[in-house]
């Protein structure tokens, strides 16, 4: 997760940061503050990951609130 959020902008870092715990952002924010310059393709392949986990949960949601 970290290695996704060191590429985003600003205002998209603070979204996420602002949905965590503190202590979990806080640890998160540190992380990302220490990660070494990383390839484009390592931080894009990431990203991808965090965005199929997040349309798995969307979707696991989506069944769980639609009636049967």
């Amino acid at each position: 997760m970290a290695r996704a959020i060191k590429g985003m902008d600003g205002k998209a870092q603070i979204k996420v940061f602002k949905n965590l715990p503190k202590r979990s952002a806080a640890i998160l924010q540190e992380t990302v503050e220490h990660l070494d310059l990383m390839r484009e393709s390592e931080m894009n392949e990431a990203q991808e990951k965090m965005l199929l986990v997040m349309a798995d949960l969307d979707k696991q949601q989506d069944e769980l609130l639609s009636p049967n």
